[in-house]
C-alpha cells in the first residue's frame, strides 16, 4: 500500500508539472498569436497605401519539353526523339524513363510507342516496357 501511494504521489506531481508547463506554452503560443495578427494588420494597412501592379501568377502546367536538337539541319520530331531513346537503350526502356528523358506525359509517350510497333520499329515484351525490334 505504501508503494501504490508512493507511486500515485509522484504521478500527481508529474502531471502537476506537465499541466503547468502547457500552462506556459499556451501563453507563448498567445503571445506570438498577438504578435502574428498586429504583423498581418501592418502588412495589410501598407498594402492598402501602396497598391502594386502585380504580374499574374503563372498557373502550374505541364512539364516543358527540352528544345528539340537539329540533325543535319531538320529538328527531330518527338517519334524520333523516343525511338533514339529505345535505340539508345540497348535491352530496352521503361515509360517512366521516358518520360524523364523527354519531358512529354505518359500518354503521348504510350502513342508514340504505339505508332512505333505498328512501323515495326519497335517491340514491348511487358506493358510499358519498350525495346528495338
Amino acid at each position: 500500500m505504501k508503494q501504490s501511494g508512493m507511486i500515485l504521489k509522484s504521478v500527481a506531481s508529474g502531471l502537476t508539472a506537465m499541466a503547468d508547463s502547457i500552462e506556459i506554452m499556451a501563453e507563448e503560443l498567445s503571445e506570438v498569436h498577438e504578435s502574428y495578427d498586429k504583423t498581418a494588420e501592418k502588412l495589410s494597412e501598407k498594402a492598402a497605401k501602396n497598391p502594386k501592379k502585380t504580374a499574374p501568377k503563372k498557373v502550374a502546367g505541364k512539364k516543358k519539353a527540352a528544345p528539340k536538337k537539329k540533325k543535319n539541319g531538320k529538328p527531330v520530331s518527338d517519334t524520333d526523339a523516343v525511338f533514339n531513346l529505345i535505340e539508345i537503350s540497348g535491352k530496352g526502356i521503361d515509360l517512366e524513363s521516358l518520360c524523364m528523358l523527354t519531358g512529354f506525359d505518359k500518354s503521348k509517350i504510350t502513342n508514340i510507342a504505339h505508332r512505333l510497333k505498328k512501323q515495326g520499329k519497335i517491340k514491348s515484351e511487358k506493358k510499358g516496357f519498350y525495346s528495338k525490334v
